[in-house]
């Protein structure tokens, strides 16, 4: 039950640090390359799970994750680290795990026909 509190409450600060970038001029990569809503919110905690605490990664929000593209999975992942609940991880550690998400999604997902 603690980690789904937990998990929502990552995501609302997840959503308002992005309100907040933009209200400071900043240059935000999810905007710009139009990540916006294309990831279901089960698939987008999901997907945290597996780089933030451990958690797996099903086929479904591996399709989803792939579907985002790589650019974006790397800008929510970035963004996440600057909110203050992630500042003391180890960013590296963090994204070799988002890197090892999308590798294996990218491995289990069918590649789309031309």
């Amino acid at each position: 039950m603690a980690k789904y509190n937990i998990c929502a409450i990552f995501a609302i600060l997840f959503m308002v640090s992005g309100v907040i970038m933009t209200l400071e001029g900043a240059v935000d990569p999810i905007k710009e390359n139009n990540c916006e809503g294309k990831m279901d919110t089960n698939c987008v905690l999901e997907v945290f799970g597996s780089i933030f605490k451990n958690g797996t990664v099903t086929q479904h929000c591996c399709q989803e994750l792939i579907a985002l593209g790589q650019v974006c999975h790397y800008a929510y992942v970035n963004r996440a680290l600057q909110l203050p609940e992630f500042k003391n991880e180890n960013s590296s550690i963090i994204l070799a795990k988002a890197k090892q998400s999308w590798d294996t999604c990218y491995s289990v997902s069918p590649t789309p026909s031309p």
